[in-house]
């Protein structure tokens, strides 16, 4: 006799839709009206769960997820957006669709595919623990140090995808109390935004070989800043040509090119993700 997937009850159904892809969902949402007009309506968390997943697959993992995605909810404003009949379900869907990968880590790996570099001048050391067999690590190194023969050599680490310059979906951990128990948890809040935020720590090296600040007749300079994608990631510093935006650690001035007006804003906030230099 045969066995159909329509066959099974409301709960393992919902079990299994939670584990298929995202395309193998909505193939059965087409295939089937029970799917479509019955089943995610009423179990918004398959969608919430998805969106979880997919999320984590091209960003970042959202470490403090709650059992069926409950503490994962859409910004009014970006609610607002939809249509009043448009359902959970169906929202969590589109905006599914509309992720993108966002700046979440370093590419190590692109610095050093880059023309100039070698290990003895421009060497960078992951210090992330190794990821297991079958994980993504282009987006994982978040925390790494410069080393090599001699210190210097500029050479630049860019982030592992470009900053959107459209409006794109990005998720923010929010910290809430519970107005009974008093307790703080985390609130994932999808949001729509234009703007583009970023947080580095640079902390002392875990060993020095003198305690001079000079090296090799330069001084110990860290710098941040934009440039595109055709910046060289060896022997320039951001701020050093146009078009490009660098934020100079040895005197604290903004540069393209020559030293340029512009505020500076540092901010405290949860950030899309974290770099930690030594």
């Amino acid at each position: 006799m045969p066995t159909y997937l329509l066959a099974l009850d409301d709960a393992l159904l919902v079990h299994v839709l939670r584990f298929a892809a995202e395309r193998d969902v909505e193939a059965t949402t087409v295939a089937s009206k029970l799917v479509a007009m019955h089943l995610l309506p009423q179990y918004p968390e398959i969608w919430r769960v998805l969106f979880a997943r997919h999320w984590g697959k091209l960003n970042f993992q959202l470490d403090a997820m709650a059992e069926d995605a409950e503490n994962l909810v859409v910004d009014t404003r970006l609610r607002a957006l939809f249509p009043l009949e448009c359902t959970e379900a169906r929202i969590f869907q589109l905006l599914t669709r509309a992720i993108l990968q966002l700046p979440s880590g370093m590419d190590i790996k692109e610095t050093k595919r880059s023309r100039g570099y070698s290990d003895t001048h421009h060497r960078i050391i992951s210090q992330e623990k190794n990821k297991s067999n079958g994980q993504r690590d282009d987006g994982a190194v978040t925390k790494f140090a410069f080393d090599g023969a001699r210190f210097g050599y500029d050479r630049s680490v860019r982030a592992n995808a470009p900053f959107p310059t459209s409006l794109y979906i990005a998720v923010f951990n929010r910290r809430v109390q519970d107005p009974v128990s008093k307790k703080k948890s985390s609130v994932y809040q999808i949001g729509a935004t234009t703007s583009s935020y970023f947080e580095i720590s640079i902390s002392d090296p875990v060993s020095r070989p003198s305690s001079h600040t000079l090296r090799n007749g330069r001084v110990e300079m860290t710098a941040i800043g934009l440039v595109p994608s055709s910046f060289p990631l060896v022997g320039k510093q951001p701020g050093w040509t146009i078009p490009s935006f660098g934020y100079h650690g040895d005197n604290g001035k903004i540069y393209s090119a020559f030293p340029v007006s512009v505020c500076v804003l540092f901010a405290v906030e949860i950030p899309f993700w974290k770099m930690q230099m030594d």
